[in-house]
């Protein structure tokens, strides 16, 4: 009850629109809201938590890059504050935990002044009713404020900001490149655009961009994304609601490119088994010619609502001969894919399984503490299953692109590997990404090579005969 009198509290300051909230207000709120992010039991996602906006927008940009830095930086600070306290926080206490974490984040990354980073965070105790914490907070913030010049970082958790776990994974899989990675995972990712071509082209959509103040340039290498300068809301990307651009990763838009020849004038039916949340099931019907169909499917009916709303903007009617959306199991044909003696086959199929999304921790930093090893070897048994179902449904001579915005091996390569020691239809076909880290099992895109998240990509072909 008391958490929603606090809560409370809190909507009623931030309704008058004449008045800003007044910085311990601004950090309660930040905290309280961080809190719901990192605790384990109820975590939700950092964009969920950043919703509903405060009335500033200033202040909301403040507290939104507040909450995923300290995300970015929670395995170091937690680790940091654990030295810093006699005794651990209460579970039951977390917004002050929050509170602390928030603090230090102030101190080492935002460079907020230290007597206003401190003052108004120990005042933010009052403002959530917890007098109790006043003094012990007052007195780590100041105890790590004078170690900061000082500090040094006598393990590799709190020099990389990661968990022990991804930092032992992601040395033994890319020993010569684990450093880059674990940096690259703590930079703040680019906006990128992807240019819907059946509309405009780049050129055009540079110049409308620059025009509109959005300064910008064209990605080096994947000729359909634009790279942004600074990150603005879609509201101020012209065209946007009318489906000339979306927002999207440049490696996550070679995924149609890399299934889909858009020279081709073959009629292909095409599976988008995994789709949610729909941005690459848009660029395939972009590439796709008119005599081409697509089934696009996902298992949550509630990301499927996304995947709509995608289609939608882009001028892509969900219900139609080109395109058609299912909620079911990929993997459980017989819940879909019910004709057993004459089942649905597909020319290609896109198959971005779930994964770890280890590749897109610089855009989802809570990533580091909702993951956990146990949680990935699960997942690459599902991840089999849906190689072994989507397989079976693949016409001979067709092609399956498997996907994953991961750099683990053993869901990627390793994963390939188990795949065509049971399948022998299947080959694998080179592909030319630039930059990429290719092998006979596949690319790899590591996490801020030429502007792109980390991604793996492997294109099979099932053989003829």
């Amino acid at each position: 009850m008391l958490l929603i009198f606090h809560q409370t509290v809190l909507i009623l300051l931030m309704s008058d629109s004449q008045s800003l909230l007044n910085p311990a207000e601004l950090r309660a709120e930040t905290a309280s809201r961080l809190w719901r992010v990192i605790q384990y039991e109820y975590s939700e996602s950092i964009d969920s938590v950043i919703k509903p906006n405060l009335e500033s927008p200033e202040q909301q940009a403040w507290m939104s890059a507040a909450i995923y830095g300290c995300c970015r930086y929670y395995p170091r600070y937690q680790n940091q504050l654990l030295q810093l306290l006699k005794k651990p926080i209460k579970d039951n206490e977390g917004e002050v935990k929050a509170l602390l974490i928030l603090g230090m984040h102030q101190l080492s990354e935002m460079k907020v002044k230290a007597h206003a980073a401190i003052n108004e965070t120990v005042n933010a105790c009052k403002v959530l009713d917890k007098l109790w914490a006043v003094k012990l907070v007052n007195g780590i913030l100041r105890n790590y404020q004078r170690s900061l010049d000082s500090m040094s970082y006598k393990t590799e958790l709190t020099q990389y900001a990661h968990p022990k776990w991804i930092i032992k994974q992601t040395k033994q899989d890319w020993p010569k490149h684990w450093r880059d990675i674990l940096d690259a995972n703590n930079q703040q990712a680019p906006m990128s655009l992807r240019v819907n071509l059946q509309k405009t082209t780049v050129a055009e959509a540079l110049v409308k961009l620059k025009e509109n103040d959005i300064n910008c340039e064209e990605h080096p290498h994947i000729n359909t994304a634009i790279v942004l300068q600074k990150a603005v809301a879609v509201e101020q990307i012209p065209g946007f609601f009318e489906g000339y651009f979306s927002v999207q990763d440049p490696a996550a838009q070679l995924a149609a490119q890399l299934l889909l020849d858009e020279k081709s004038q073959d009629a292909l039916e095409v599976l988008d088994a995994c789709c949610a949340p729909g941005g690459k099931t848009g660029h395939l019907l972009e590439r796709m010619n008119k005599s081409s169909s697509l089934v696009a499917l996902d298992v949550s009916s509630k990301r499927l609502e996304l995947v709509h709303e995608n289609l939608q903007r882009l001028d892509f009617k969900a219900k139609s001969n080109k395109v058609q959306i299912v909620c079911a199991d990929a993997a459980e044909l017989n819940t879909w894919n019910v004709e057993t003696e004459n089942q649905k086959e597909f020319h290609r199929i896109l198959l971005d399984v779930p994964c770890s999304a280890s590749g897109v921790i610089r855009r989802h930093p809570d990533i580091k503490f909702r993951r956990n090893l146990e949680q990935v070897q699960e997942i690459t048994k599902v991840q089999a299953k849906l190689l072994h179902s989507m397989w079976s449904i693949l016409k001979p001579g067709g092609r399956m692109l498997y996907a994953t915005c991961s750099v683990f091996n053993l869901e990627n390569s390793l994963q390939i590997q188990k795949f065509l020691g049971t399948t022998k239809d299947a080959k694998v076909l080179p592909l030319d990404i630039k930059g990429a880290i290719n092998t006979v099992w596949g690319s790899q895109i590591l996490p801020n090579m030429n502007d792109c998240d980390g991604f793996f990509y492997c294109l099979l072909e099932k053989t003829l005969h």
